[in-house]
């Protein structure tokens, strides 16, 4: 044995409300394509790093300024949705200068579902109640 711990298993405080499959549309608008690129980068790059057991502050800080300079890049693409984007994105960058990885996680988890949300919609998602 090297002495490690192994990894621990953290349950999710709160089902996923989106089911989805994280597979790309076939044809995109330059607003989905943006969205989904920033969906990925979230869940490819800071979510893993922010589940390991000894959270390594350089690569969350490398994953998190990649998803912010994305979402500030292209945030007139997605509207009033954008606006609402780079302030999960200030909450999250006030997130992790306290500390508070595994709020981050959970802001970072709600931020991919409305870009993935974004991705697959061709104009802007009506979340409003019929």
């Amino acid at each position: 044995m090297t002495g490690r711990r192994p990894p621990v298993r953290r349950r999710r405080a709160r089902p996923v409300l989106v089911l989805r499959s994280r597979r790309a549309p076939a044809r995109m608008t330059p607003a989905q394509a943006a969205a989904w690129e920033v969906c990925r980068a979230i869940d490819t790059g800071l979510l893993p790093t922010l589940r390991q057991p000894d959270v390594d502050r350089i690569a969350v800080r490398s994953h998190l300024g990649a998803v912010a300079l994305r979402i500030v890049r292209h945030r007139s693409l997605w509207g009033e949705h954008g606006a609402m984007l780079v302030a999960g994105l200030h909450c999250a960058m006030g997130l992790f200068g306290l500390g508070e990885h595994a709020d981050l996680a959970g802001l970072a988890r709600d931020l991919s579902d409305r870009l993935y949300l974004l991705s697959i919609t061709p104009g802007e998602p009506d979340h409003r109640p019929e």
